[in-house]
């Protein structure tokens, strides 16, 4: 489901950038303030630009429903070049258009879905003050990819745009259409920008975009791959298990004569099976689940980065693929281990469960040097210089697979602590529970380093969402430390 809303949310955010920014090349954009009308009219008069237009654009919600828009003031006269639905050529009626007050157009599929038409009125609200929007036409979509895209467009004249936004004389950016290899053109209209406004690219905005989330969409990937990995060890748990008690079958079958190898692909065989299964139902789930996750993902992206409306999840042939590559993947892995232990047992031992037990017992010390390297070795990565959140990731995850080799020497510790005190509190009964803890230490150590996984996992991320929370409140306590504010409705 984290794949799938993720992927929703970009494909969401791709299709409205696509409607916004249309055939446009470049942008100008000032620095920091909105640029004023006079700009565009030196672009088109003194440098002859004569593709470019202007944009007002800012967002709105519809009251009483959970739909944000994006607003978008354009000069139809001008849109031709750029956006195909925005342009005269689209069937605009000019007139009402431009001198109509407060009008607007909305997809026809977002009209049907609101239950309004032409000649209804809108009710919207802007940055907390209430508007209203004349509905004078629907902007029929000429396919599903367009009708994506425009389902979360307000299109309407640009003083229109002006008067909602308080922003009568300025414009948020203006729009180009320059050819490669344009350094000249671009000077010349360098030259008549005022300070803080420059050129940039159309695609760079979608960068630095993808750059903000980038961090919050690895966050939720890490957390579904720890989710994956506390799977792999009750996978491991559950194979284990079901090898111990075949073993019986398993010494019968290499006493007949059956291979080491085809008792290791046998159980592999059963492994991919199960996998399979698990899979194909764990996809199902998350098609379920990703449904309502990623009303949540947009939420978090709607709080933290940018206005962003997702209104269907977008179901991609590549989070399915990886889904399955990751679940038939790591069944086979956390299953490996087992069938190999399996089909490596001598006819002789393998009727024996104290063999294997032995065994696990002889590789204590040798796995807790690992584990202990593990650890050291992600010290060592979250104290690389400019790490990120990767290092961050690759060190948690090296700490992780270093205490889970680690786990076998705790339970041994602890056991020998706490075998005399549940002595004293159960007899011998309390002796046999803690002693049987060590005695099946080849399932009971997998068991319990999953357990403590996911413990350290949740307690980890609470303690993190509250200390971020209680930081924030305690900034804000600093800050506005009046108890009313006053302050104009803003015009976002």
């Amino acid at each position: 489901p984290i794949d799938l809303s993720n992927s929703s949310a970009d494909k969401a955010f791709q299709l409205s950038t696509e409607a916004v920014t249309g055939k446009a090349t470049h942008q100008i954009r000032g620095a920091a303030e909105n640029l004023d009308e006079s700009v565009y009219r030196d672009l088109r008069i003194e440098v002859g630009i004569r593709k470019s237009a202007p944009v007002v654009e800012g967002y709105a919600r519809v009251n009483g429903v959970n739909r944000t828009f994006q607003v978008l003031g354009v000069d139809p006269i001008a849109e031709g070049p750029f956006r195909d639905y925005a342009s005269q050529q689209a069937g605009i009626e000019l007139s009402e258009f431009i001198s109509g007050e407060n009008s607007g157009l909305v997809a026809a599929s977002v009209a049907e879905e609101l239950q309004v038409g032409i000649g209804d009125t809108l009710q919207i609200s802007v940055g907390g003050r209430p508007a209203e929007i004349q509905l004078i036409g629907l902007i029929e979509a000429s396919d599903d990819r367009s009708q994506q895209a425009l389902e979360s467009i307000l299109l309407v004249d640009i003083s229109t745009a002006q008067r909602l936004f308080n922003m009568q004389g300025k414009l948020t950016q203006i729009d180009l259409i320059l050819p490669q290899n344009s350094e000249s053109e671009k000077q010349r209209i360098r030259s008549i920008l005022p300070e803080g406004a420059d050129i940039i690219r159309s695609d760079s905005r979608t960068e630095t975009v993808e750059q903000m989330t980038r961090a919050f969409e690895f966050n939720l990937q890490a957390l579904s791959m720890l989710a994956l990995l506390v799977g792999m060890f009750l996978i491991y748990n559950t194979m284990t298990f079901s090898v111990v008690q075949r073993r019986p079958l398993i010494g019968r079958l290499r006493a007949l004569g059956v291979t080491r190898n085809e008792i290791l692909f046998t159980i592999l065989k059963e492994a991919l099976l199960i996998g399979v299964l698990g899979t194909v139902i764990g996809i199902v789930t998350g098609i379920i689940l990703a449904q309502g996750l990623v009303k949540l993902v947009t939420q978090s992206i709607n709080d933290l980065y940018f206005v962003l409306s997702v209104q269907e999840l977008s179901i991609g042939i590549f989070p399915l693929v990886k889904g399955i590559v990751l679940g038939v993947g790591a069944t086979l892995i956390a299953a490996f281990w087992p069938a190999r232990e399996a089909s490596q047992a001598e006819v002789s031992t393998v009727l024996k469960r104290s063999s294997n037990e032995s065994k696990i017992t002889s590789r204590i010390l040798p796995l807790a040097g690992l584990g202990v390297l593990g650890g050291l070795a992600g010290v060592g990565t979250l104290l690389i210089p400019n790490g990120g959140i990767v290092a961050g990731y690759s060190s948690l995850l090296f700490m992780i697979v270093g205490f889970s080799l680690i786990t076998p020497l705790l339970i041994v510790g602890m056991a020998k602590l706490f075998r005399p005190i549940m002595g004293t509190l159960n007899g011998l009964i309390g002796k046999m529970a803690v002693r049987g803890v060590v005695t099946e230490l080849s399932r009971t150590s997998v068991a319990i380093a999953a357990l403590a996984v996911a413990i350290a996992a949740t307690v980890g991320v609470g303690v993190m969402v509250d200390s971020f929370r209680t930081t924030v409140v305690s900034w804000l306590e600093a800050q506005l430390q009046a108890d009313v504010y006053i302050q104009p409705p803003s015009s976002g």
